[in-house]
């Protein structure tokens, strides 16, 4: 599993149905993506993002996720996130920008 984190604009219809950001609004987003090679793949990652209506995605980066991780630091508490990209091999969680 790696989790990636980017701003990213919201810009299309999504193909995926979900409580999607108003158009032109860019947010923060934790992408969690389920891979075989637990390396980055931005392209990979990169066309989940589209799945989900965002066309723009600024300064990606990808980070190996352990399943403790869920119980401690920065993505403490993403129980949800990570077992759908378990499950459906990706999920989706943003936050509009401060």
């Amino acid at each position: 599993m790696i989790l990636y984190v980017c701003e990213a604009t919201f810009s299309e219809n999504p193909f995926r149905d979900y409580d999607a950001p108003e158009k032109g609004q860019t947010v923060d987003c934790l992408l969690f993506l389920r891979q075989e090679a637990e390396v980055e793949d931005l392209e990979a990652a990169k066309t989940a993002l589209k799945e989900y209506g965002f066309g723009k995605c600024d300064e990606m980066t990808g980070h190996p996720v352990a399943k403790s991780m869920l119980r401690t630091g920065a993505i403490k508490g993403m129980d949800d996130q990570y077992h759908e990209a378990l499950n459906n091999g990706v999920s989706l969680a943003w936050d509009t920008l401060e």
